[in-house]
């Protein structure tokens, strides 16, 4: 499973998610959901513009979650 760094990013830049919405080209709701929660789960549409928003690759957006047996 994968978890992605949107909110971490939005911190660090100081970035809403109006202005996320707004700029990525994505929905109100799905950047409050990114901006929240890293367990959302984006469709590849949506992980191609916060990609292209914040100039990062899907490698540096997405941190694979390891499960500990």
């Amino acid at each position: 499973m994968f978890k992605h760094r949107v909110g971490e990013l939005m911190k660090q830049r100081g970035i809403t998610y109006s202005q996320l919405s707004r700029r990525a080209g994505i929905g109100m709701q799905t950047a409050k959901d990114l901006s929240s929660d890293p367990s959302y789960q984006m469709g590849t549409a949506t992980l191609y513009q916060c990609c292209k928003f914040f100039g990062v690759t899907p490698n540096d957006l997405l941190v694979e979650e390891l499960k500990v047996a």
